[in-house]
């Protein structure tokens, strides 16, 4: 029977198995969503001055200059750290 839990981020248990080797749970069988409580919006923003205006712009920027595109440290499996990886990624 899976163990009843709530988490803020209940997609993390099924994102850690491709991240961690070795897992003290089996993400897939140990929990199971029965039920969103919330959501939250991932907002890509750059500074009004920054010359790319256009996702397609801030790509070929980035590609440009790679030892200079960074994002700031996050959570292994984070939304946003996924979502970064998912972009560089695309990108690629």
């Amino acid at each position: 029977m899976a163990t009843p839990c709530c988490s803020p981020r209940p997609g993390r248990w099924r994102v850690n198995q491709g991240v961690y080797d070795k897992l003290p749970y089996d993400p897939i069988k140990d929990y199971a969503t029965i039920g969103g409580i919330s959501t939250f919006p991932m907002v890509l923003a750059v500074h009004p001055s920054f010359p790319a205006k256009t996702v397609a712009e801030l790509v070929a920027l980035a590609r440009q200059n790679r030892a200079r595109s960074t994002t700031p440290p996050a959570v292994p499996a984070s939304p946003r750290t996924m979502s970064m990886e998912l972009l560089s990624l695309a990108a690629a």
